[in-house]
């Protein structure tokens, strides 16, 4: 017996209430992550000054001076303004839940594009998709649950990937959206730029691909080129161009956790890895190349592999290269049909076959109106829903009902101070980094390290209160206080954190 690896059997055509009602594999996977990314705590540090910012924004518009630190030498450069707004606006009306639902909504619609990304493009195939969109979220299991604004960045890439995939197949007036989307992108997320290399390199490689310069390859150049342009469109204007260069130059990525190299033992690593292994078997066994897919392919694996933030554009890029060398239309190739051969093309076709019969989109839309009427029925304040195996919740609430003064604070905790407490609440630093001259990072990391001169960085920014983790910085300053008098212990979070306040403000 054979296996033929071509095309599955065309379907009868599914009924249009089945497919209405019915989930089919891509909503079934989105929904699952859809209720627990709702309804599950605060978990990230990084979006309170997020909601800062956006908070500031409503209420004065945008910095003229940097509001939350004595520190910091400049107003942060408002690359996140969008979403800090609209995590703002949501947490106004909504309270907890409705920040919570920013990020359901981005990780929801990322795994349908991831899907419908995953697929060849002539509908086939149905454990492809499956995996593929397995290996999406795998690539961002750690961050998974967080609220971040690089899950937009996230979508609106899969979302540039989909049109470039588009444009390849010969609908030509798929790039002109690029603009577009790249002008909204710039004012969620700094990584907007990916974007415009993803155009460029799919251009280029188009271009490899048919040797010659045509019409529409000097469309996509264009689009290339507007697409990068449009990012002006923001409150720093023309500066947002060049923002994402400077941070590299500036190092602005050092020390954060996302922005290391790549290793093998975390989810990241591992779904990189594996699609590379298969997207390269695929290549070899295919015995063509498509330099449109393979030249994204290649620079965001090796951007992931320097910095494992990029893990998730490799993985999609990757997946998009394996699914597009899929056999065509009437190509077979044809192995001998082992039993287990067998299973895993019947396997196979039952996805495929219920991702053709079954839709169910509105069950997504049924439960984000479920969760936005349960938030507005009963709102938690944000105060209320951190995780408490992250947060030194109890210190936080303390520190909110104190009389304003300047925070010395650990880095992870000053955009909750910033948000919860107020900006009244000056903080040492925060994770904002580039507002942030070398000076400071320097005085926080002699402090943190109890290095000579520890004590006169306390002394000239004269807190009020210190708030500490020595789960995150070590128990060397808690230590180093209690020697040294002055402050009195006000609660005691355990490691998650301890706050003080000057003994001779009590």
């Amino acid at each position: 017996m054979t296996f033929a690896t071509a095309k599955p059997p065309l379907l009868p055509q599914p009924c249009r209430w089945r497919r209405l009602l019915l989930p089919g594999p891509a909503v079934c996977l989105a929904l699952l992550l859809l209720f627990p990314a709702a309804l599950s705590h605060v978990q990230d540090f990084d979006i309170f000054f997020n909601l800062s910012q956006g908070r500031h924004i409503l209420s004065q518009g945008f910095h003229a001076a940097e509001p939350f630190s004595p520190n910091a030498d400049r107003p942060w450069f408002p690359h996140e303004w969008g979403f800090g707004v609209a995590a703002e606006a949501m947490a106004s009306t909504l309270g907890a839940v409705g920040v919570k639902l920013l990020l359901a909504l981005a990780l929801a619609l990322e795994v349908l594009l991831a899907w419908r990304l995953s697929a060849s493009p002539q509908g086939g195939g149905g454990l492809l998709p499956l995996l593929g969109t397995s290996m999406v979220i795998w690539s961002q299991a750690d961050v998974l649950l967080f609220e971040r604004a690089y899950h937009f960045g996230n979508l609106l890439f899969l979302l540039s990937l989909l049109l470039v995939r588009q444009h390849l197949a010969g609908r030509g007036r798929a790039l002109w959206w690029a603009p577009p989307l790249c002008a909204v992108w710039a004012n969620l997320h700094a990584s907007w730029i990916a974007g415009v290399a993803l155009l460029g390199l799919s251009v280029t490689g188009k271009i490899l691909d048919e040797r010659r310069l045509a019409r529409g390859n000097l469309a996509g150049l264009a689009c290339t080129a507007l697409s990068f342009l449009a990012a002006a469109a923001s409150p720093e204007g023309w500066r947002t161009c060049l923002y994402p260069l400077g941070f590299w130059v500036r190092g602005s990525s050092a020390d954060i956790q996302e922005w290391r190299s790549l290793t093998l033992d975390t989810p990241e690593g591992q779904a990189w890895l594996v699609a590379i292994l298969l997207a390269l078997g695929a290549t070899l066994w295919a015995r063509r190349v498509s330099f449109s897919r393979l030249l994204p392919a290649v620079f965001f694996s090796a951007l992931a592999f320097r910095h494992e933030r990029f893990s998730l554009l490799a993985v999609a890029c990757l997946w998009v290269l394996l699914a597009d060398l899929l056999p065509r239309p009437g190509e077979t190739r044809t192995v001998p049909m082992t039993p287990a051969a067998r299973a895993l093309w019947r396997a196979d076709h039952q996805v495929f076959a219920w991702s053709q019969r079954c839709g169910g989109h509105a069950w997504l839309g049924a439960g984000l109106i479920a969760l936005v009427i349960h938030a507005a029925l009963s709102p938690a304040p944000l105060i209320d829903r951190l995780d408490e195996r992250v947060f030194p919740a109890r210190a936080l609430k303390a520190l909110a009902q104190k009389p304003p003064g300047r925070v010395l604070n650990s880095y992870h905790l000053g955009g909750a101070v910033s948000y919860l407490a107020g900006p009244e609440f000056a903080v040492f630093i925060d994770g904002r980094n580039d507002p942030y001259p070398p000076a400071v990072h320097e005085a926080y990391r002699r402090l943190v390290l109890l290095e000579p001169g520890w004590e006169d960085v306390i002394a000239r920014f004269s807190p009020r209160y210190v708030l500490w983790s020595t789960l995150v910085d070590g128990p060397r300053v808690p230590e180093a206080l209690q020697r040294r008098g002055g402050f009195s212990v006000l609660v005691d979070d355990g490691d998650l954190g301890r706050l003080w306040e000057v003994a001779n403000e009590r």
